[in-house]
C-alpha cells in the first residue's frame, strides 16, 4: 500500500488518474503511456514497469504528480483514503 510518495505502483497511479478523468492516449515502447486530462491540458508519462512489483521512486512518482496539474495532497489525500472508498473515486467530494 503506498505511503505518501513511497510504494506507488503502477495499479495505484493508473486507478488514481483514471478516477481524475485521464484517458491513456499513446502507448510507447511497451513501457511507457502518456495519460490526458479531460481538459487536454496536462499530460501525464507513466513508465509501466514489467515484470516487477517495485513501487517507482519517489522523484518519479513526483514528477508525475507535477504533470497531472493536480496537487499533491491531493494525490496523498487520495492515498490516505480506505480501499473502498478509493474504488468510489470520492477524493473529489469535500474539494
Amino acid at each position: 500500500m503506498p505511503n505518501k510518495v513511497r510504494n506507488w505502483q503502477y495499479e495505484h497511479v493508473a486507478f488514481f488518474l483514471e478516477c481524475h478523468k485521464f484517458i491513456i492516449v499513446k502507448r510507447e515502447g511497451g513501457s511507457h503511456e502518456f495519460w490526458l486530462d479531460e481538459t487536454r491540458k496536462h499530460l501525464v508519462n507513466v513508465h509501466r514497469p514489467h515484470g516487477t512489483k517495485a513501487g517507482y521512486p519517489p522523484k518519479t512518482l513526483s514528477s508525475m504528480i507535477e504533470q497531472s496539474g493536480l496537487e499533491k495532497s491531493h494525490w496523498l489525500k487520495w492515498v490516505a483514503l480506505k480501499k473502498g472508498i478509493q474504488k468510489k473515486c470520492a477524493c473529489c467530494v469535500d474539494d
